[in-house]
């Protein structure tokens, strides 16, 4: 089984936040299967999509999402991220990581310390599968801002 530890700020073991594509791919040591995810950017994608890696305009990784899949386990902070109940997850995070929704509690995002999770369904309406996170992405220091920003425009 594979295992990925994410550090916000710095990256998803192997990949480094800042690293260019050509270095991102040797690191993951495998040929990506690369497909156009929003109009107009190329997203580097691995294990059949479940760990996916986002560039900015100078071809250097500037976000990196992983999904829940039955072949990873994924850690923060030495927490299982897919593997306990999203409520349990939040608790157990320091205090200064301040995530918070805006959403009724789909998302969850650090402006901090560009840090995200996500579910499609909340646990009062998706029953047992909404109590899991589904996907977690940690990016450069100001993703979400510069994004905010972005859509705004």
């Amino acid at each position: 089984m594979r295992r990925f530890c994410v550090t916000p700020l710095e990256g998803v073991s192997p990949i480094t936040l800042g690293a260019t594509r050509q270095a991102s791919r040797r690191e993951m040591g495998q040929a990506p299967k690369p497909f156009e995810k929003v109009p107009g950017s190329i997203v580097d994608a691995y294990y059949d999509s479940s760990f996916q890696v986002f560039f900015d305009d100078d071809e250097t990784v500037e976000y990196i999402e992983l999904s829940r899949s039955k072949n990873q386990i994924v850690e923060l902070f030495g927490q299982s991220v897919f593997e306990q109940p999203g409520a349990d997850l939040l608790e157990s995070l320091p205090c200064d990581l301040a995530m918070t929704s805006d959403d009724g509690g789909y998302s969850y995002i650090s402006q901090q310390y560009s840090l995200s999770l996500w579910r499609p369904l909340l646990p009062q309406i998706g029953g047992t599968e909404g109590h899991f996170f589904e996907t977690i992405g940690v990016g450069i220091a100001g993703y979400f801002s510069a994004e905010v920003e972005a859509w705004s425009r």
